[in-house]
């Protein structure tokens, strides 16, 4: 009865939203193309639309270092220009150069777009430049990177005497777009200043960000779709040596088919995928009482995974968890967006011819924070039959935030429930919520990750951060977090309480302390933590280091880690990380990396980890970012416990 009062609550909340538009601007036909070398050519852009005024998104007002854009659109994409001003030009960071590297630490500007106009972050897409002409993309739903397969996009980027410039081209084929009509789309210019640690846009999405607050671009003429785009083929082949296993030489090949049968639905075949020489996230060993989640990368389960995503954070669990299809030897999936408000997700893998697993999930947008979806998961196998069927929520009202979660099992004839509602508070700087959430004994996820059954109770979170532009500290924040559960019978889960604070300073430093107490069932524990970092602001030389100590169930408890990166020429980086964990014993976890940039699509890595004993290492060049075929060649296995004597040549092609 507790979970039903919460939901009612929650869509009370909820039957009514508003949102605001941000700036608009109309677009303007190009009929002279700007040549793309990141250089303002006089009379280039006077065809196009000029955006001023940027905007401080975490501060309000104008920031001082300011932003001149240009914005035309022709049938084939849009064209945009940045100027970026800065009035200390020499601190201007930048040194990633391979394409789609992580901007840490960095300037970078670019844009953030959408043609279907949904107004959500989600459907957003963003292509960011850095100064010396990187290029990063994030494409909504998301693509596998293979550049063939992702599609390519243009840009050119030059310093000069008061910042930098770029120039950059998007084709609308990237996109989904709403073929043959004239439409608005969501469109905004952003740009970070890594000197300030300033995030400034044309259409500022305000503190707290909301999508809904970006730009838009009116009267936009989109073209009719080409049918010869329609089919792409990313294929590969591995031969392999194995001294570990029998036979000791094999050979792999698979590829992957996608077809799009409408400018934004996608659908792809995937015939005995490459997952062996993926490199997964490394378990760490800090104490938990329960399963870890890690993240993937496999580019199968990466291709569309928004619209795969069945449930929120800090819910009932992820419905669906991607790592729990180890492997399998055929795959399909069809997903997009039907219009700008329904978009759909099913997935159907087999392995073997005895395990089927599939998913499916509906969604339809009411507004650009109010959604509902429903979905359903299916494994079958030997002795292993399990369902889940479910319905997920979001809604808002000017500073109030709502969500509910939903799920029905059935395992082997076995049933169970879960559900989850919340009522969040947000403001600049602020954001509170509270969460109820029950989950039976008997309800089973074969393909989720559901960490703990048998539960019921509540949490309640706040925290306040704060960026200054101003005085020794740059940022500072803390957070509180209260929760109290119970098992069906009565008997105590878990309740506790925890308390944060951290605060950074310009130069990098960065200092956290927090603490909690908590009783687990009937095991009692409270811990004191601290954590320190130099260079928090550089990714290129950083260290940072971190220890809490306790008790735990009467015994003493500690836990130590040390992470760092450094530079040691150029495109030559070393990291390590080093974690002492010891209650009942001690464990360690030893991870030492080194990697070379040798130019934009070439690179050398290596790794060695140690955890209690056991080591693994292993070698791998790249080359790869480009167009033609990719090379990997790896020596040992990137994610076993234990060092082999393996050896692998991988080539993929596309088209």
């Amino acid at each position: 009865m507790k979970l039903k009062s919460v939901i009612c609550v929650v869509m009370l909340v909820a039957c009514h939203f508003a949102y605001a538009v941000g700036e608009k601007c109309e677009a303007k036909t190009l009929t002279k193309l700007p040549t793309l070398d990141g250089v303002l050519s006089e009379g280039e852009w006077d065809e196009a639309q000029h955006l001023v005024n940027f905007y401080d998104q975490a501060a309000g007002g104008l920031v001082p270092d300011q932003t001149d854009a240009w914005v035309g659109v022709t049938e084939e994409g849009i064209y945009v220009a940045i100027h970026a001003h800065d009035s200390q030009p020499d601190k201007i960071a930048a040194r990633t150069v391979q394409r789609d590297g992580q901007f840490q630490g960095e300037d970078y500007a670019g844009v953030i777009i959408d043609p279907m106009n949904r107004r959500t972050v989600e459907g957003n897409s963003q292509f960011f430049v850095n100064p010396i002409g990187t290029q990063w993309s994030n494409i909504s739903g998301g693509r596998i990177a293979k550049r063939e397969w992702k599609g390519d996009w243009y840009a050119k980027a030059n310093r000069v005497a008061d910042g930098y410039v770029i120039e950059m081209m998007i084709p609308w084929k990237l996109l989904s777009y709403p073929a043959g009509k004239k439409s608005n789309i969501l469109f905004n210019i952003g740009r970070v200043n890594n000197r300030t640690q300033t995030a400034s846009y044309w259409s500022n999405p305000g503190n707290p960000f909301r999508a809904d607050n970006h730009g838009t671009v009116t009267g936009v003429q989109f073209p009719n779709r080409d049918l010869s785009e329609q089919i792409d083929l990313l294929g590969y082949v591995s031969p392999e040596y194995d001294g570990d296993t029998s036979p000791t030489a094999s050979f792999r090949a698979g590829f992957d088919l996608r077809y799009r049968p409408t400018e934004t639905t996608t659908s792809v075949l995937s015939i005995n995928p490459d997952f062996k020489n993926i490199e997964g996230q490394i378990e760490g060993i800090g104490f938990t009482r329960t399963e870890r989640f890690l993240s993937d990368t496999r580019p199968f389960f990466v291709e569309g995974n928004r619209f795969f995503n069945l449930t929120g954070d800090y819910t009932i669990g992820q419905m669906f968890y991607s790592r729990r299809i180890d492997d399998f030897d055929q795959g399909v999936k069809y997903f997009g967006n039907l219009d700008a408000k329904n978009a759909i997700g099913v997935l159907a893998t087999i392995e073997d011819k005895n395990r089927l697993d599939g998913v499916f999930r509906y969604a339809h947008q009411m507004g650009p924070r109010d959604n509902i979806s429903f979905f359903s998961t299916y494994r079958d196998q030997p002795g292993r039959k399990n369902s889940i069927v479910g319905s997920s929520g979001n809604f808002s009202s000017g500073n109030m935030l709502a969500s509910y979660d939903l799920a029905h099992s059935d395992d082997q004839g076995l049933s169970g429930y879960a559900g989850s509602a919340v009522v969040g508070y947000q403001l600049p700087n602020f954001y509170s919520e509270v969460r109820h959430t029950t989950i039976s004994p008997d309800f089973r996820a074969r393909l989720g990750f559901v960490p703990e059954v048998d539960k019921r109770g509540g949490y309640f979170y706040a925290e306040h951060n704060r960026q200054l532009r101003k005085g020794a500290l740059n940022s500072y924040g803390f957070d509180i977090y209260a929760e109290d559960f119970h098992r069906f019978e009565g008997d105590n889960a878990q309740r506790g309480i925890s308390i944060g604070t951290y605060a950074s300073t310009p130069s990098g430093w960065r200092l956290r302390i927090g603490g909690y107490t908590d009783r687990y069932e009937m095991e009692e524990s409270h811990e004191l933590s601290a954590g320190l970092t130099y260079g928090a602001n550089n990714p290129r030389k950083n260290i940072s280091v971190s220890y809490s100590y306790g008790e735990r169930a009467g015994d003493f408890t500690s836990f130590l880690a040390a992470t760092g990166t450094y530079r040691l020429a150029k495109g030559v980086d070393f990291g390590f990380r080093h974690s002492v964990l010891n209650f009942q014993g001690f464990s360690d976890q030893t991870i030492l990396t080194l990697g070379w940039e040798m130019d934009a699509e070439q690179a050398l890595s290596a790794r060695w980890v140690e955890t209690d004993g056991d080591s693994n290492w292993y070698l791998a060049y790249r080359k790869a970012g480009g167009k033609g075929l990719e090379y990997f060649l790896i020596v040992g296995d990137p994610n076993s416990r234990t060092s082999r004597d393996r050896v692998a040549l991988k080539v993929v092609w596309a088209q």
